[in-house]
């Protein structure tokens, strides 16, 4: 039939000791823990990636756009020193902001002076400026820019924030 113990005895490598209190049995379970942390994490980082992806991709599609429209003939690598010292053609421009400070607050549009440009929000100038077959922007655009700002302002465009002094000569 079965085997007979004695007291106190168990099946070879069921429960012996490896260390104080750690059955044998136990030592297997740490490359399953360490498979299942393992898992998680895999799967936390692609989800990550998979949001950074729907950010960048936002950005591209609504964001980009605007701003070549509307912001970077003053506020972009042009000749000229952009308005405010304020660069928006790179992460970094925004980032770096102008006069006022960064323009964008990733994941805070009121705190954003962007965000309370484009809204046209009292006590910040308003842009785009009207005029010179330039318009605010529509409803839907400033939505764009709150969401962007909202989901984080992922932004893929790289490179240093140059900004240009204005010519004192004229």
């Amino acid at each position: 039939m079965g085997t007979v113990m004695d007291a106190g005895s168990t099946p070879a490598g069921l429960a012996t000791k490896t260390g104080p209190g750690r059955p044998d049995c136990l030592r297997g379970a740490g490359w399953m823990l360490g498979l299942a942390v393992s898992a998680w994490m895999s799967a936390a980082v692609s989800f990550h990636a998979r949001a950074e992806d729907i950010g960048i991709d936002f950005f591209e599609r609504n964001v980009r756009p605007i701003l070549a429209e509307h912001c970077l003939g003053c506020h972009g690598s042009g000749p000229a020193a952009p308005k405010g010292g304020l660069r928006l053609d790179t992460k970094a421009g925004w980032r770096a902001g102008g006069g006022h400070g960064p323009a964008v607050v990733p994941g805070k549009p009121s705190e954003s002076l962007v965000f309370k440009a484009v809204r046209r929000e009292p006590g910040v100038e308003a842009m785009p400026p009207v005029g010179e077959g330039r318009r605010p922007l529509t409803l839907q655009e400033v939505g764009a820019i709150e969401s962007w700002i909202a989901m984080g302002a992922p932004d893929p465009r790289e490179g240093a924030a140059v900004v240009r002094k204005a010519d004192p000569s004229g």
